[in-house]
């Protein structure tokens, strides 16, 4: 007995060698592909029960014929193209196997035939509970083990009901059932081995890839900021600088090592930081472009004022950062209000020179007037302002003299700021048309 049970054994490894080979180059096809990417169509599904199915019915022909059984690993085709391939593919090997084993009668033939069938239905209730994955191998191994168990006892059952022997049962058992599900639980192990490695290697492959991507990514987004003047700076989702040119680190008066991989609240006051933060939230949020004015205290505790604006980016893998440039206007501001508080002295003087006084651009025509002028000449602003010249309003015999005072009072528009681009003339100097007539 020892010795049948040893060639059994040879006999069930060469043929699961033959299984291991279809496994690897299974694993390698395009097919398996298309499985695992959850994107197998109905012709790739049947080509696929086709081909386990035939497995299984190289597991029957190859087989030892023993008593009134036969020691093969029928169940491995079905099993196998369950658990990697949907219940689809495993009722389709199934039924290839069941058909295949009633073509070949025998006796009780059709308990023996129904083995290959329950095998394919519960693989793929497996793949299919398991969340269309490729279970890890020691839950196949499991499965297997069990399944086979159950199919050989239903069969060892109905030898008993047939009438057979305690002793032929017995031998059968551990002469065909055990072998069988020794040898088929093995296979399948060894062939979600060799599948799981490629599920492995594929993954690896792939994070490989993207991670070629997102440092060529940033690769090229780091080079194209760094052309720009105004500070510009990459965040991540989690707030963290990822890329900066050197203008920011300029701006904050910091190295490029110490900026990155830090967020706001680690450069910025609390109350700097926490604005910045908002922002970034609510940018992530929406997606949208955004720009504004914001006062800020920067990392040295100088106060400025900024222009801020955001865009969403999306590098090659499809992650997500928010571009950031900033445009520092405080000078610009400074100015501003130096300039607003010289128009407002500007139009207090106008106002109080105690002359009528009117200022007019190089066409004559009048821009402003003070209220010493609408109480004089009776016009008021809205009718006189970018509207008449001031040639309409001086009396016929002084206009040779205006125009000759306007050409000489005219001022070297370059030579001061807009607001004095303009001409002064007091009524003192002519008189008016309509006050004359």
């Amino acid at each position: 007995m020892a010795v049948n049970l040893f060639g059994e054994f040879v006999l069930l490894f060469q043929m699961a060698c033959v299984v291991f080979l279809f496994a690897y180059l299974f694993s390698k096809s395009r097919f398996y592909t298309q499985v695992i990417e959850h994107r197998a169509t109905l012709a790739t599904q049947a080509f696929l029960a086709i081909v386990f199915g035939l497995l299984s019915i190289y597991g029957m022909s190859s087989g030892i014929s023993f008593y009134t059984a036969t020691v093969n690993i029928r169940d491995f085709g079905p099993l196998a193209a369950g658990l990697a391939c949907g219940p689809y593919v495993g009722l389709g090997a199934g039924i290839i196997g069941f058909i295949y084993r009633l073509s070949v009668g025998g006796t009780n033939v059709y308990i023996v035939a129904l083995g290959p069938l329950m095998a394919g239905i519960i693989g793929g209730l497996v793949y299919y509970y398991s969340k269309r994955e490729l279970v890890p191998v020691k839950v196949a191994i499991v499965v297997t083990f069990v399944t086979e168990t159950f199919i050989s006892a239903l069969a060892i059952i109905v030898r008993i009901l047939a009438g057979d022997s305690f002793e032929k049962w017995m031998t059968v058992t551990v002469n065909v059932a055990l072998p069988m599900i020794i040898m088929t639980t093995i296979a399948v192990g060894v062939f979600c081995y060799i599948l799981q490695n490629q599920i492995r290697e594929r993954r690896v492959e792939s994070e490989k890839k993207q991670l070629e991507l997102e440092v060529e990514s940033k690769r090229n987004l780091s080079s194209i900021i760094n052309t720009i003047a105004y500070p510009v700076y990459v965040l991540d989702r989690d707030h963290r600088f990822v890329l900066v040119n050197d203008s920011f680190c300029r701006f904050v008066s910091r190295s490029r090592e110490d900026v990155l991989g830090k967020t706001h609240r680690d450069l910025y006051n609390l109350q700097t930081a926490e604005l910045h933060w908002e922002r970034v939230e609510t940018a992530f949020r929406t997606h949208a472009s955004r720009e504004e004015e914001l006062a800020i205290t920067k990392p040295d505790g100088q106060e400025c004022t900024i222009i801020s604006s955001s865009s969403m980016y999306r590098d090659a893998t499809g992650q997500e950062f928010m571009v950031w440039v900033i445009q520092d206007i405080t000078e610009r501001k400074k100015m501003e209000i130096a300039l607003a508080e010289n128009e407002a002295w500007y139009h207090i003087l106008f106002e109080h020179t105690g002359a009528a006084t009117i200022i007019i651009n190089e066409d004559t025509i009048i821009d402003q007037v003070n209220s010493e002028f609408e109480q004089m000449s009776k016009y008021s602003r809205d009718e006189v302002e970018g509207k008449m010249s001031l040639m309409q309003i001086t009396h016929p015999d002084d206009l040779e003299r205006i125009r000759k005072y306007h050409h000489v009072r005219r001022i070297d528009p370059a030579s001061v700021p807009n607001f004095f681009t303009r001409f002064v003339f007091t009524t003192s100097l002519g008189r008016l048309k309509h006050c004359m007539q």
